[in-house]
């Protein structure tokens, strides 16, 4: 797959405004809107989604075919739930259940981009994360239902930070050798 400096570049810039128009709008939403976060890892973990997201949005935007109409469908529906989560802060039970539909539709959208640009390293990685980002999304519901809201958000939380230790710094995802490595014969 062919990438330019100019897609990389339109994706970065795409990247930086998403992830700080979704940064201000949750400032919005606990300064203005008066909505505040239940638990403080509730906004801890919002904050480390937009960090992902930023870099999520940095390589994927590079590889995705532009105007294709499943893609943007998908995108849709992840920016909606983005921009409702901080509206969700005074629900652990809303809030939740947007994030574990965040995960799972970031997944299908993952699964539906392999047909149109091929499978790589890091189609496999990103929708083995995702999915593992669903699974620890259901487990804090779980913990949710059953009245344990503030011990679920805050392993939670941490898992999730740890989670994006790993993925940001000690292994990184978001490395654009791993979706071209077959073309580079790169191992």
């Amino acid at each position: 797959m062919k990438t330019s400096d100019k897609w990389t570049l339109h994706a970065k810039n795409k990247a930086f405004l998403l992830t700080l128009g979704l940064t201000i709008w949750t400032i919005i939403v606990i300064y203005v809107l008066h909505i505040r976060p239940l638990f403080s890892s509730m906004l801890f973990f919002h904050l480390l989604l937009l960090l992902n997201t930023y870099f999520s949005v940095r390589i994927f935007d590079t590889i995705t075919p532009k105007n294709n109409w499943g893609q943007n469908f998908w995108d849709i529906l992840l920016l909606s739930c983005l921009i409702y989560l901080p509206l969700a802060f005074n629900s652990s039970l809303i809030f939740i259940f947007v994030n574990t539909l965040l995960f799972v539709i970031a997944t299908l959208k993952y699964i539906f981009l392999i047909p149109l640009v091929g499978f790589s390293k890091l189609f496999f990685k990103k929708i083995r994360i995702d999915t593992l980002g669903t699974l620890l999304c259901m487990a804090c519901m779980a913990g949710v239902i059953f009245g344990f809201d503030y011990l679920s958000f805050n392993l939670w939380a941490i898992t999730f930070f740890l989670a994006n230790i790993y993925v940001l710094w000690y292994k990184p995802l978001y490395k654009l050798e791993h979706h071209i490595e077959k073309y580079l014969n790169i191992k």
